[in-house]
């Protein structure tokens, strides 16, 4: 069944005048008509009227920005430190919980690994891998450190000489990117790429603005 839509609009109007008195104003109104088959039903109303906004479009659009800003304060938050001299870490296991979890990123102040204190949270080089743990004990010979996850100490003591930084800041989820690429799983970071997209489009103005249907005059 095809249908068509139109607009029919008056070309002309009586006059109506009273003696002594000036012309009244005269409302000109719209009908649509839909055309189905030979039949013709006519509806009030005016086509050059905006039709009013689904609920569905503006609620994904408060969605959509809501979390375009969430994903660029905590995108900002983690990488604006470095223009001030400060690091940051991509948390990559969860021997830090419950205090850091797997994909959180760590700012990180710069230090020379002197005198620091039990229960920093300190960045270090080990064997050419990056760990995050906290000092468990201060000893002369160096640093026992031991994740908040894990039972026991690291067997070997951290120098003065490895410490990079010293944790500050905690910024949770950021570093799920990173750690999803690092990790091989592709699957969920193209959806996440793609859900990222779709937010950007939801989140425009011109999304929210209602669809017109073609009238034929």
């Amino acid at each position: 069944m095809t249908q068509r839509v139109a607009a029919f609009v008056p070309t002309s109007l009586p006059t109506c005048r009273v003696p002594g008195a000036p012309p009244s104003p005269v409302t000109v109104r719209y009908q649509v008509a839909f055309i189905d088959q030979g039949r013709t039903i006519a509806l009030p109303g005016d086509p050059t009227s905006p039709p009013p906004l689904p609920l569905v479009r503006l609620v994904a659009n408060v969605i959509a920005t809501f979390v375009l800003i969430l994903f660029a304060g905590l995108a900002v938050a983690a990488t604006a430190p470095h223009l001030f001299g400060y690091g940051s870490v991509v948390v990559t296991s969860g021997s830090m919980e419950p205090a850091v979890h797997k994909s959180d990123v760590v700012v990180t102040a710069p230090s020379d690994g002197a005198d620091l204190g039990e229960g920093a949270v300190i960045d270090f080089d080990r064997d050419g891998e990056r760990i995050l743990h906290r000092v468990a004990l201060v000893t002369p010979n160096g640093y026992r450190t031991a994740g908040d996850a894990n039972a026991t100490t690291d067997s070997e003591l951290v120098s003065p000489s490895q410490v990079r930084g010293v944790g500050i800041v905690v910024v949770p989820f950021i570093g799920l990117p990173a750690t999803w690429a690092a990790e091989g799983r592709w699957l969920r970071l193209g959806l996440a790429l793609a859900a990222l997209i779709a937010c950007l489009y939801m989140s425009r103005g011109r999304w929210l603005e209602p669809r017109r249907d073609v009238l034929l005059r």
